[in-house]
């Protein structure tokens, strides 16, 4: 999410914690598409956590399911 600001190889922790801390302020995260990253899945379980309303949407931009988890 931020490889203008950050080298993945050396600083993912970092980066990943920034990602956490801007998701922390979202209400809904969108998931768009079937294939998930390693730090994109991290977030998505975080959300979850969270309780953050989900929405999947397919390749298709048609929403799949909503998630109040």
């Amino acid at each position: 999410m931020y490889p203008q600001f950050v080298d993945e190889a050396t600083e993912r922790q970092l980066a990943i914690h920034m990602d956490l801390v801007l998701l922390g302020k979202c209400e809904e995260v969108w998931v768009i598409g079937n294939k998930l990253s390693k730090g994109m899945a991290i977030e998505l379980e975080q959300a979850k956590w969270w309780g953050k309303h989900i929405r999947y949407f397919d390749d298709d931009d048609e929403m799949k399911e909503v998630s109040h988890d």
